[in-house]
Parts: C-alpha cells; structure tokens; sequence
C-alpha cells in the first residue's frame, strides 16, 4: 500500500491539494477437510433416517488466489475572496479484482450405512460411522474423483468525479449563508465470469498424484484425529492435470459445449447532481434549508440466457434507464439556554439499486415445449425513496458530557424486493412478446411496488 498527499497555498486566496494512493492486497489460501454428505431428496424412510441416495464422505482440497488491486488520485483546491468561497475537485478511483487460479477438487467414497451425529461439542459434531465404514473411509483405494471445479473470475470498478461549489456568507440580514454546486459521477463496472473445467469419470485417490495421507487435525483441537487429505502441490496444478486428462480421454469436461458467460457484463452509470441550501439565524432560532436535484442515467450491456429442450443459447441484451429524483431537506435547531438545545430535521434520502439488480440478466428454461420458468432483473428500478423525521433535545452538563433523548419516524416508498407471479400469469409484456401462449410455471421479477415501509 502507499498513498501520498500535496498540497500547496499559490496563492494569497487558493490552495490546491493533489493526493493519491494505490493498494494491492494478494491472498493465497490452499484448504483441507471433509465432509459427509446425505441425499437431500428422500432422507427419511418409514419414519427411519436412511437417505435414499445414500450418504458420501468426500474429501475436499480448494486452492484459490486472490488479487484486490486499489487505484485513486484526486485534486482539490479552495478560493476564497471576500464573502465568497469556490471549492473545487476531480477525483479518479478504480478497484480490480482477480482470481487467476481458483481450484476446487475432491474425491468421495459412499457410505454403507447412514450417518447420525452426537453434538455434546457443539464446535465439533460426532459422526457415528459404523466401525466397516470407519476403515474405508482411510483407505484411498475406495476414493474416486468427485466433485470438482475451475472458474475464471475478473472485475473492475471505475469512477471519474468532478464537483464544484460556491459558498456565499452575506455580512447583513437573517440568511447567514448560501451555499450551492454541481457534482458529476461517471461509473463503470464490469464482470466476466468463465467456467473453465468440471473433470468427470473414473479416477482413483490411491495411486494418483493427490494422495497426500493423512492430516492430523489434533493440530486444530479437533477430535476427529487422522483423516485423508489431498496433496497441497497437485491440487495448485488440477489445471493442467485436469487439462491432461481430459485430453489424454481419461476424464470429459463437462463444461465443454456449454456458454460459460452468461453471467458477465458491462454497466455505466452517470449521476449529475446539483444543490442549494441557506441557513437562517434568529436569536436562539437556527433554520438550515434546501435540496438536491439528482438525475441517473444507467446502461448496461449483458446477456439472455434461454434453455430449451434443444440445448442453451445467449443473446445479448442492452438495458437502459433514467431516473430523476428530488431531495429537500430542513433542520431546525432551538437553544434555549446555553446548556439546552433542542432539534428537529426532516429530510430524505436514497437507497440506489445495486447494479446487478438493474443488470437485467435475464434467465429462461423451458420445458415440455410450452412450460417457461424465468428470471428477469429490472432495470427501471427507481431508488428506494426515504422520508426521515427527527426530534432531540440535548442538555449538556457543566462538566463534560451531555444528556440527549432522541425520537424518528422514517417511511420508505419504492421498496425493493423480489417479486414471484402466480403460476400462468407471465407479468412481463416482453415474455408475453417473445412466448406467446405459453405457460409459465415461475416467474421472478426484481421490482419495486408503490409499497411503504415506516420505521
């Protein structure tokens, strides 16, 4: 990390100040342990726990690299003249997020009998494995290649400010100040997310390059003693061993044929601001009033993804909105003795939709030719619009320290959720468009309804 700050009066009235810093974090982490695992679709037989499908031990080795990288430069300055004051700034900011490798691997053995806990250390539950399946479970000879995944994963956020604002501070009557600006924000995001690699097919722990013996997780407190771990080195390396694999026909990547960026976009988001606000001052009275102006203009560039009986297909997608919201706001403070202070606001505020909600990613599977099930982001979500009312008294004490008793009410329109249609029922004019008569079993849609929520 290393950061910087200049600045520089040039003159009797200016000071400008540049700053900058930059942040880079890398973490590396290579993860061993086990896990049982039961079929979650029938668990329970004649009133008896006995999974269906059986109960696997598997035995889990993730290796992941991680890269946070941190950019930002500013400049400021201040003028002042007189009764007027000018600030002023750009401002630069970009964050970067990496994961070069990112390896999960795992090999599994299934259960002959089904598998009950004892949670008298509730840190660490005991699994009653039957005394057969005990010795299996630390013979890699029984493992076979279970799960296992490569994912390539990149981000980026930038942002470019620039704000400028005027102070006024007349030297008669009740206004004491006026104050007003303009501020700019361009906003770029970006996503790509890729599956690289699920290796399947028959591959056994003993003998492979991943035996890697036991782990003593005595080490850790724990009381399960000696259990099979993967080799650290091997699993660093399933890229090109799973590569090898697969291309010697050993394994097959499930993964190929598949789209594998369904999920990756790019959005910018443009907010242009602007303010006024006075304060008024009358004896112990203190009025400080105004409001913002705030309009966004957001774009995104993503992906529909549709499956069918005939397989999956992409298409590209742009969505596009604009929202323009206003923002008054009045505080008034009372001192009716130097010790005793009473106050009261109301004012609003913004909640702003988070970028993958107005992505309008949209997801479509369907089934038996006419049966559609959906997911469908929103991009014309507007901002979750809040009223704020405060009431406080404070009574500072002679000594240091003060007494204050303080009430709110807040309402909150434009509540965002996620919204489900009743089955038949599409609600969405594009579904309606593009499936004509067809029948949707599910539908979710990020929405925000007319609703209210007081706090």
């Amino acid at each position: 990390a290393a950061s910087d700050v200049y600045k520089r009066q040039v003159s009797e009235f200016t000071t400008l100040k540049l700053k900058g810093s930059h942040n880079k974090l890398e973490d590396v982490e290579l993860s061993n342990g086990f896990f049982i695992i039961a079929d979650d679709d029938e668990l329970y037989q004649d009133g008896i726990y006995d999974p269906e499908g059986g109960t696997v031990y598997r035995v889990r080795s993730e290796y992941e690299e991680s890269v946070f990288t941190n950019n930002a430069l500013s400049f400021s300055g201040e003028t002042v003249h007189d009764s007027l004051t000018f600030e002023y700034g750009l401002g630069y900011a970009q964050g970067l997020f990496d994961e070069p490798n990112d390896y999960e691997v795992s090999f599994e053995y299934e259960l002959s009998e089904p598998v009950l806990y004892n949670y008298d250390n509730p840190y660490f539950p005991q699994p009653n494995i039957s005394a057969s399946d005990q010795q299996a479970i630390r013979d890699p000879a029984n493992f076979t290649l279970g799960g296992n995944d490569i994912d390539a994963d990149e981000s980026e956020d930038q942002k470019i400010t620039a704000h400028f604002d005027l102070s006024f501070a007349p030297t008669q009557g009740l206004i004491t100040s006026w104050q007003g600006g303009v501020k700019l924000l361009q906003s770029t995001r970006s996503l790509f997310e890729a599956n690289v690699l699920d290796a399947q097919g028959d591959l056994i722990l003993a003998g492979s390059v991943f035996d890697g013996g036991y782990m003593d997780t005595s080490k850790i407190g724990s009381p399960y003693g000696d259990i099979l771990r993967l080799n650290g080195e091997a699993v660093k390396n399933w890229r090109q061993i799973g590569s090898d694999l697969v291309n010697s026909g050993v394994l097959e990547n499930d993964y190929a044929g598949e789209i594998d960026d369904e999920d990756s976009y790019e959005a910018d988001e443009n907010i242009i601001a602007a303010y006024v606000m006075a304060t008024v001052e009358q004896g112990p009275w203190e009025v400080v009033g105004g409001a913002r102006v705030e309009h966004t203009h957001f774009e995104s560039r993503g992906y529909t993804l549709v499956e069918d009986d005939s397989g999956e297909s992409l298409r590209n997608r742009v969505s596009k909105s604009d929202n323009t919201q206003v923002l008054p706001r009045i505080q008034v403070n009372y001192r009716s003795t130097d010790q005793l202070v009473f106050r009261g606001a109301a004012f609003t505020s913004l909640a702003r939709p988070e970028f993958q909600f107005l992505n309008a990613a949209t997801e479509i599977e369907i089934e038996d030719g006419n049966s559609l099930e959906a997911f469908v982001g929103n991009p014309d979500l507007d901002p979750a619009y809040a009223w704020n009312f405060d009431l406080g008294a404070e009574y500072y004490l002679s000594s240091i320290g003060l007494v204050s008793a303080n009430v709110f009410y807040k309402r909150i329109n434009d509540f965002i959720f996620s919204d489900a249609a009743p089955e038949g029922s599409t609600a969405s004019t594009d579904l309606e468009a593009l499936y004509p008569g067809f029948n949707p079993v599910s539908y979710t849609h990020l929405r925000a309804h007319e609703t209210e929520a007081d706090l």
